[in-house]
């Protein structure tokens, strides 16, 4: 069967599309869930059809094709598991630009070497970026506004169309911010529960739910006026939200705040991430920025700060990517 509802629709009907679009991603991601813990349990077979199966679901599923990988190898089938790891990283690279997590390449080498078995280190990172970053253009206000708003609010959030630069302005003011910790949520992570959390929790506390919160927020290397700094907000299973949601009505408490970006389209009213966004704009203890596209000028910049390019080279860019910096910078 296809995505819930695929091929129905309501006429003039925006609400109804955005309902059906959030519904049809909450099963799916019920349905990987259930994949994954089937794999989990069963021989190595049967666990790599699952998790193949978790990848007909969403292709760019690192943790599919991780489980796959491993359950392939453990069959004896390495052709195959090579073959997974190099299909991911062509998707990988034609549709999103970037590379496979360490994670993934790091369970691609030990299965080349035999392994049957990986320990993977969740340990974060600095903020991430996909690829080396440009000088950022025509953004200073935006970047101003988000600074001023981190030192008074529990909760910032940072919208936008895709490519308009949402991760883009977070890196660049995580620059500069001497604490905070920086997470980004992935494809096909949204049924892990507390999934871009994971190096500060164990398994049993994660399923336990007692006292998880607090638990979380002490484990966290932020001390007061620090900053959890969150990309793809859209793609944090409700764990993750359910932790967020708790902290932000704390900010005297826990004493720093959260910055995080989402992708408007890719939140549809009803779920966690919409109720926390919404209760957010109803309060005092949030601000919003919404980040639109850049103009002629400032896209005519960013060309140069890239290198530059011929006048007619520059106008087919511009006229090409239409204000987004991510289609300008490709």
């Amino acid at each position: 069967r296809g995505p819930f509802l695929e091929g129905f629709s309501v006429p003039d009907s925006p609400d109804f599309e955005d309902w059906q679009r959030g519904e049809a991603e909450r099963r799916k991601a019920r349905v990987d869930g259930l994949l994954e813990t089937m794999a989990d349990d069963a021989e190595p077979p049967t666990a790599a059809a699952l998790a193949r199966r978790r990848l007909v679901l969403d292709p760019l599923n690192e943790a599919a094709c991780r489980q796959a990988m491993l359950a392939l190898g453990a069959s004896g089938d390495r052709a195959g598991a090579v073959a997974e790891y190099r299909t991911l990283v062509r998707r990988l690279d034609e549709d999103l630009g970037v590379e496979p997590l360490a994670e993934t390449t790091k369970a691609y080498e030990a299965v080349r070497r035999g392994a049957r078995a990986i320990e993977v280190d969740r340990a974060p990172s600095p903020f991430p970026v996909s690829r080396p970053a440009p000088d950022l253009v025509g953004r200073a206000e935006d970047l101003a506004a988000l600074t001023a708003a981190i030192d008074t609010k529990s909760l910032v959030s940072v919208s936008g169309e895709p490519g308009v630069g949402r991760s883009r302005l977070l890196t660049e003011w995580a620059k500069t911010a001497p604490d905070h910790v920086g997470l980004r949520c992935h494809i096909g992570e949204l049924a892990v529960p507390y999934g871009p959390l994971r190096h500060w929790i164990d398994r049993d506390a994660a399923t336990a739910q007692v006292g998880i919160f607090e638990d979380i927020a002490e484990a966290l290397p932020l001390a007061a006026g620090g900053v959890l700094v969150i990309d793809d907000l859209h793609l944090a299973d409700p764990a993750t939200l359910a932790f967020l949601t708790y902290v932000v009505h704390r900010r005297d408490r826990f004493g720093w705040s959260v910055l995080a970006s989402w992708r408007a389209a890719r939140v549809a009213p009803g779920n966690a991430c919409w109720d926390l966004l919404t209760e957010g704009r109803r309060g005092d203890w949030a601000a919003e920025l919404t980040l639109d596209r850049l103009g002629r000028d400032y896209a005519i910049a960013l060309v140069d700060a890239l290198g530059g390019a011929t006048s007619a080279r520059t106008e087919e860019i511009i006229d090409l990517a239409e204000g987004l910096p991510l289609i300008v910078v490709e």
